[in-house]
């Protein structure tokens, strides 16, 4: 069964908002190459994923000229936001948050931290 972000999931997200420590934007990077195998940091150059070039702060599914998944459809048109909880959430466990196996997991914290701070650079 895939399921949709619920309001549980989001308040969840929100609750994990507090506690994130500053990520090392160039560690992030060299950590990012786990993911570029399926995912571009260019403007509008989709792979089998979707360009993350200017994903924080962008709303769930609407990366042009991309086919979603229906849970990550259904996360945009619920309003659901790419930033630094929601992408924690999922690069630790995509699953857990609306059903959507992802690929790749990152269960260390700092890594975490380090990509999102990569992330962030992307505008």
């Amino acid at each position: 069964m895939v399921l949709g972000f619920t309001a549980a999931g989001l308040a969840l997200v929100m609750l994990a908002t507090a506690g994130f420590a500053a990520g090392d934007a160039k560690v992030g990077q060299k950590t990012f190459a786990l993911c570029a195998a399926c995912h571009s940091s260019e403007k509008g150059k989709n792979k089998a994923g979707p360009s993350l070039f200017g994903i924080v702060g962008r709303k769930a599914a609407t990366a042009p000229g991309y086919v979603y998944s229906p849970a990550l459809e259904r996360a945009g048109q619920q309003g659901v936001v790419w930033n630094e909880a929601t992408l924690d959430r999922w690069l630790f466990d995509s699953k857990k948050v609306h059903g959507v196996i992802h690929v790749m997991r990152l269960a260390d914290r700092k890594q975490r931290d380090d990509v999102i701070a990569y992330l962030k650079t992307l505008k």
